[in-house]
């Protein structure tokens, strides 16, 4: 059976690394990545990725939250939120793009894995510490 593909989109090199090796760890193969919205746009079109992990703030001119509603127009891409911090602001803003996830930079691998199978599964919103 194949792996699922996943796009990662993180501004801070650390952090994305991390998750990189998260992501596999748990079985899935990360196709791309990507430090800011626009290379994001751009390469879930291109590589039409099964999920997408996207960072909320994003350096440049464009945030995630932004990405993520331009690539829904383009490609249906489940798209999980990570985020350190979360204002009701943007929260709202996340809400408005319907993502499959919500989770906190620093979320267990459990968590992980749970955002991961719901959104490349396609059973919608799954249950976790930020729940929208």
């Amino acid at each position: 059976m194949a792996k699922s593909k996943i796009m990662i989109v993180e501004d801070e090199y650390i952090i994305l690394a991390d998750l990189r090796e998260r992501v596999e760890d748990l079985g899935y193969q990360v196709c791309c990545q990507a430090a800011s919205g626009e290379e994001a746009v751009r390469l879930a079109k291109q590589e039409k990725p099964d999920s997408i992990l996207m960072d909320v703030a994003l350096c440049g001119r464009m945030d995630g939250i932004e990405a993520a509603i331009l690539i829904r127009a383009n490609v249906d891409i489940p798209i999980i939120f990570l985020t350190a911090y979360m204002d009701e602001k943007n929260l709202k803003r996340a809400k408005a793009v319907k993502p499959s996830g919500l989770l906190l930079k620093n979320c267990l691998d459990g968590e992980l894995k749970a955002a991961l199978e719901s959104a490349c599964s396609g059973t919608g919103v799954i249950d976790h510490p930020l729940k929208i």
